[in-house]
């Protein structure tokens, strides 16, 4: 079992206000892509994704999951009640296209419940359980959609692809100043340690939900037909 920082709630902040700085200044709108990340930036978000155990490139994770808050917090985490943290730009289109993600997201909670209450029917052998789980992640997906469907109420598709799609393209043969790493062959001695690396940006398919749910409707198949 992996164990984290118990400060993991700031990590988690910590990597999203330097994640969203090594992406902004990667891939600056109007500017050719940069090639260098710089030591002020290369080595706090490499440091923190190290702590996190993942690549140092802002995703999906850093980009919505970490990055919304309530007004009230006796309150869904719905459109409505939650606003972002931080943003590329000040638009509220982007701040739209990330919240409309966050709701999606906490709607799996629904579907990741129902699948845990499917242990009970693995001792049992209830399918009445199953068919009741079914029945739950059918309506979470079908709502879902119609949350994602609502993105075209704030969000202007050319807005996004202009002005903040942009920043969360991915790192192309970028080198990280100041890493943990050998510098590159050929370089000054007295020259900051680079490493080049390639990442993908930050993307709504990188969510868990969907191999969740691919995961499981193999379980439930199986189950169905007396193999679990």
């Amino acid at each position: 079992m992996q164990s984290f920082p118990r400060d993991l709630p700031e990590l988690r902040l910590y990597y999203v206000r330097v994640g969203f700085l090594a992406s902004a200044y990667i891939n600056q709108v109007g500017e050719e892509p940069a090639t260098v990340l710089p030591t002020n930036l290369a080595a706090p978000l490499c440091r923190a994704c190290q702590l996190l155990k993942r690549p140092p490139i802002l995703s999906y994770d850093g980009y919505a999951l970490y990055n919304w808050k309530r007004f009230r917090r006796d309150q869904p985490i719905a459109l409505g009640n939650i606003d972002t943290i931080q943003n590329f730009v000040h638009l509220y289109d982007e701040h739209w296209f990330i919240l409309v993600q966050v709701e999606i997201e906490a709607l799996a909670a629904r579907i990741l419940d129902a699948i845990a209450g499917v242990q009970v029917a693995l001792s049992t052998k209830k399918l009445t359980i199953v068919d009741d789980a079914l029945w739950t992640i059918a309506s979470a997906v079908s709502d879902q959609v119609k949350v994602l469907r609502r993105i075209p109420e704030k969000m202007d598709p050319a807005l996004y692809y202009k002005t903040f799609r942009p920043y969360i393209r991915f790192f192309e043969n970028v080198f990280y100043e100041a890493t943990e790493q050998r510098p590159v062959a050929g370089s000054s001695p007295h020259a900051p340690a680079m490493v080049r690396m390639k990442f993908r940006g930050e993307t709504g398919a990188q969510s868990s939900i969907m191999p969740t749910l691919e995961g499981e409707s193999v379980f439930f198949c199986s189950f169905s037909c007396g193999k679990a």
